[in-house]
């Protein structure tokens, strides 16, 4: 099933890159999912691990674990010593999936305390359930 749906993610993320080239002006969807995107953002700024699980699905898999409660407990260990930056620059709806991408920057360090920093661009891929959208996918759009 995990497998299958990340099949399904990495499929989706080519759509989305394909996508990315248009310049049509977003949908009213396609805004609210950016605006989730955002609000995503600001809970892992704020509550860090916790602001994760506020927006992923219990199945959610992200680029090193699965599960929601596994990504809480991973992204509350992560923010012990780095930070992550992102904002969305692209969003689109495919009716009850959505896929959202934009840059990243990751302060962090090394196994021996050097500093370091990572640019990229990630893909998240979200599904609308009754409470909202949840993602059920995150990664760098290298995965």
């Amino acid at each position: 099933m995990i497998k299958a749906l990340q099949l399904s993610c990495l499929a989706l993320m080519a759509l989305a890159l394909a996508f990315q080239a248009r310049a049509e002006t977003p949908t009213s969807e396609e805004k609210e999912l950016i605006a989730t995107e955002q609000r995503f953002y600001e809970a892992s700024v704020a509550r860090k691990g916790d602001g994760w699980g506020e927006f992923a699905a219990e199945e959610a898999v992200t680029s090193s674990v699965t599960g929601r409660a596994k990504i809480i407990e991973a992204m509350n260990h992560f923010y012990e010593s780095s930070t992550l930056d992102w904002h969305a620059t692209y969003a689109h709806v495919f009716e009850t999936i959505g896929v959202t991408s934009g840059p990243y920057v990751l302060h962090g360090k090394k196994a021996d305390g050097t500093p370091v920093t990572l640019e990229g661009h990630y893909v998240t891929v979200w599904r609308r359930t009754a409470s909202g959208w949840k993602f059920v996918w995150d990664g760098d759009a290298k995965e």
